[in-house]
């Protein structure tokens, strides 16, 4: 069977991203034939009448930096179809079918939701449009379109893509159950799959975290706090709230507790790095692990990720827009506190650690979308709080006593479970 996915790429390391790596292993271990449509790579074609190219895994490889897969992994996205768009655009409807009926695809899931149009695609824009294809009742195959977002920001655009799926797909309860407020959904077929996590990690005692802390010329004995700013963009900053950390943070080691340290793990973008200057935050307080977003060695890139966790006291996201917090379910599987926004995917991911519940909900023109913004004075307050409640926290005394609350916790977010469900609906 011929399965089309839509999405960003499966070679970067964001949500989506890793989402999408995970269900290309998935359907590999399943027997499908794949068809990866990459919507955010433009191939330059001479004819531009020709929508789409197709090209191979080793030409792929030529559009990512430092791309790294271990080997089993390769030999998998090796056997992979890659479909760019051309200059002229992936949109006609016509040649859309041509191409399902060509290729003989049964199900396309739209794995990231992007109505943003080209130069080119605008003359389109009264169409519903969904990555650069002309949605359709007419479609030939059967349509899953993931949900990623919270329903106060879904778009006219959206909410007409949306109702033409055959399967909305989700990545929180919370998600599912909100968009039921739009008529036009409320009585589509919904399913709720999150992610899987690797929670084979094991918690480390104080020594085995100087050890670690210095293979990265850390401190070894300070309080350090792991933060993820999975944005490439200065223009995202507001669903990251990245100066809102800076921020928080620069008050609290300044006033409160200056045996405090910070890792930031975020790419590599000036307009970002500015925050960090503009706000003068001490340069030893903090260490900047760009790699992550910035290359994509997934094989370096996972261990030092995972490390940095493992050595870390605590794990903070004030995003106002997440729906699913990978590095936090990680954390908290190994008994490390987390301190959330409290934010609606984030909501139902929090078995150690504390909430900030004191938020506005703040309308952002620029990206036609609400965000949870803390009120800081409370915040600063709230995560004072986290920090006394956990400052003298053993994470790995935690997880012996508590491995089966654990167990309960993350059994919803393992390969067992992603694969289970996926069997269903396809």
């Amino acid at each position: 069977m011929n399965v089309l996915i839509v999405n960003e790429s499966p070679f970067l390391n964001f949500s989506h991203s890793r989402y999408c790596y995970n269900l290309i292993k998935y359907l590999d271990k399943k027997g499908y034939n794949i068809y990866l449509y990459i919507y955010s790579i433009y191939k330059e074609q001479e004819n531009l009448e020709k929508p789409f190219t197709l090209i191979n895994y080793n030409d792929i490889k030529n559009f990512y930096f430092n791309l790294n897969l271990n080997l089993e992994d390769e030999n998998i996205f090796k056997k992979i179809t890659y479909i760019l768009k051309t200059d002229s655009g992936f949109v006609n409807e016509g040649n859309f079918n041509l191409f399902i009926d060509k290729f003989n695809i049964v199900n396309t899931i739209f794995l990231l939701s992007s109505t943003i149009l080209t130069k080119k695609e605008y003359q389109y824009k009264t169409k519903s449009i969904e990555n650069g294809i002309i949605l359709s009742s007419g479609l030939k195959s059967n349509v899953i379109m993931n949900i990623n977002m919270y329903a106060n920001n879904y778009s006219f655009q959206n909410i007409n893509n949306l109702k033409l799926a055959d399967l909305l797909l989700f990545n929180t309860n919370y998600y599912e159950l909100n968009s039921n407020k739009f008529d036009k959904l409320k009585n589509k077929n919904k399913f709720t799959i999150p992610n899987y996590i690797d929670n084979n990690l094991k918690p480390l005692n104080i020594l085995e975290k100087r050890l670690l802390r210095q293979k990265y010329d850390l401190p070894l004995t300070s309080y350090i706090f792991y933060i993820d700013i999975s944005q490439i963009h200065f223009e995202e900053n507001h669903r990251t709230l990245f100066d809102i950390y800076i921020r928080l943070f620069i008050k609290f080691y300044t006033e409160y507790q200056e045996n405090a340290f910070f890792i930031i793990k975020m790419a590599k973008d000036d307009k970002l790095t500015n925050i960090l200057q503009i706000e003068n935050i001490d340069p030893y307080k903090i260490y900047l692990y760009s790699d992550f977003y910035s290359n994509s060695n997934k094989v370096k890139n996972e261990i030092s990720r995972n490390e940095l966790i493992m050595l870390s006291n605590f794990v903070i996201n004030l995003s106002g827009a997440d729906d699913f917090f990978e590095d936090g379910l990680l954390a908290q599987s190994i008994g490390i506190p987390c301190f959330y926004n409290y934010t609606s995917g984030l909501r139902e991911q929090l078995l150690i650690g504390d909430f900030n519940k004191e938020y506005l909900d703040v309308y952002i023109p620029s990206s036609d979308s609400f965000i949870n913004l803390p009120i800081f004075n409370n915040l600063y307050e709230n995560f004072i709080k986290f920090f006394e409640k956990f400052k003298t926290h053993c994470s790995k005394k935690w997880y012996y006593n508590n491995k089966d609350k654990i167990e309960k916790f993350t059994e919803k977010y393992e390969i067992g479970e992603f694969e289970r469900k996926w069997d269903f609906i396809l």
